[in-house]
């Protein structure tokens, strides 16, 4: 069966795209929230994710850093990448997760 590593995220992000490479990669947070209902109290609680998205494109960075800023709605169609970890630092083991623009 194949399969697909793809995610789309939709927020707002938390401060406008860093640039790296000399620009042709860029980085920027992006925030969602999820709300729902708490069954013991009946009170809705709302929590915000931030996900990093790594911007690989080179036009695509160029235009997200000439054009985003912080709070600046985007959508973004990712493959979803875990970060390596050296192997000294092991003991440190904590997954996380990042996003790669296509």
């Amino acid at each position: 069966m194949r399969t697909t590593n793809l995610l789309i995220l939709r927020g707002y992000t938390g401060g406008a795209p860093k640039a790296f490479g000399a620009g042709r990669i860029a980085k920027v947070s992006v925030a969602t929230n999820r709300s729902w209902i708490d069954k013991t109290t009946g009170d809705r609680v709302e929590k915000t994710d931030w996900v990093t998205v790594t911007i690989l494109n080179e036009h695509d960075a160029k235009f997200a850093l000439a054009n985003v800023r912080k709070g600046s709605p985007v959508y973004a169609e990712c493959r979803v990448g875990g970060i390596v970890i050296p192997e000294g630092r092991k003991d440190h083991l904590r997954r996380r997760y990042h996003c790669r623009g296509l």
